[in-house]
């Protein structure tokens, strides 16, 4: 992309390299600002995310530099998604450290109900959260609440609630938490919809 100057020459201002991963699916783009006569990378013109594959090809996570995050998905003996492991990149080495592991829990349809968190503490996994979720006939989440482990006791921390329309279309969309044993208000979004459905 080019802008003109002030004498109308075209200048370099934007440049977008697009990225592919290791089966050559499109994977996002790196965005670049023209900056001292060279291209110089800018995080908010960047939506990258890499696949990641095992040796028989399949998904098994997937990385952004772009979100400095990755995550390794766990599966069980049949290839079910059962959690992932999620790391983030704290320097510009490009290392990434673990801040978590989620696992799902299920019902007895082996839908998933919530997950539950752990951090990874001198060599183990210590569960430290969880969510439960709640949902309509329709199998759509109207609820969630998220507890923390205190002394051994869970303690609600957080609070969201999900509404939706005859389409389907999210109509609202709450959080809450848990102050001197009761549940506040945090923030609340509402949306509409106009008759061809765009909000």
């Amino acid at each position: 992309k080019f802008y003109l100057d002030d004498d109308y020459n075209e200048k370099p201002s934007i440049k977008k390299e697009y990225k592919y991963d290791a089966l050559g699916n499109y994977a996002g783009y790196i965005g670049y600002n023209w900056n001292n006569n060279d291209w110089v990378q800018e995080v908010g013109l960047s939506n990258y995310n890499e696949t990641l594959y095992d040796e028989n090809g399949r998904v098994i996570g997937f990385a952004s530099p772009y979100l400095s995050e990755k995550r390794e998905y766990l599966t069980d003996s049949d290839g079910k998604e059962i959690g992932y492991i999620r790391y983030v990149s704290v320097s510009d080495n490009g290392e990434w450290t673990i801040l978590h592991k989620i696992e799902y829990t299920f019902d007895a349809n082996d839908d998933v109900t919530g997950s539950m968190v752990y951090t990874p503490t001198d060599g183990e996994w210590v569960l430290i959260a969880k969510y439960e979720s709640i949902f309509d006939a329709k199998g759509r989440d109207i609820a969630s609440v998220e507890y923390v482990l205190t002394d051994g006791e869970w303690v609600n921390n957080y609070k969201y609630e999900y509404a939706y329309d005859d389409n389907d279309h999210e109509t609202l969309h709450a959080s809450y938490i848990w102050q001197e044993g009761k549940w506040v208000g945090y923030y609340k979004y509402e949306y509409a919809y106009d008759y061809n459905n765009h909000e």
